[in-house]
């Protein structure tokens, strides 16, 4: 951002240059969907692990190896990994290569 005259930029997703000096503003929701005729078509999730073997699509602002669900309540978390079809860091490309 320096040889650009850049002196403050929002950045989406995780920071992973040692040399940015980042402050987290807020927190975006994620959803993690999956439409009815995709689960009809397979055996029944019983588990968090039957997940990792859906056909993912993947936002890797967010998602990009791994998936981190966090229970609403408890606050316990489970991760499992991933193998997306598609990786993207536009929302508007995911949403139409899911329709």
């Amino acid at each position: 951002f320096i040889p650009e005259g850049v002196d403050c930029a929002i950045h989406v997703g995780a920071v992973t240059d040692p040399s940015v000096v980042a402050v987290l503003l807020a927190e975006g929701p994620r959803s993690t969907v999956a439409s009815p005729a995709l689960l009809a078509e397979r055996p029944a999730i019983v588990d968090l692990d039957d997940l990792a073997s859906l056909p993912w699509l993947a936002v890797n602002s967010f998602y990009r190896n791994e998936v981190v669900l966090t229970h609403a309540t408890s606050g316990e978390q489970r991760r499992f990994d991933i193998a997306p079809r598609l990786s993207t860091d536009s929302l508007y490309a995911a949403r139409k290569a899911a329709l």
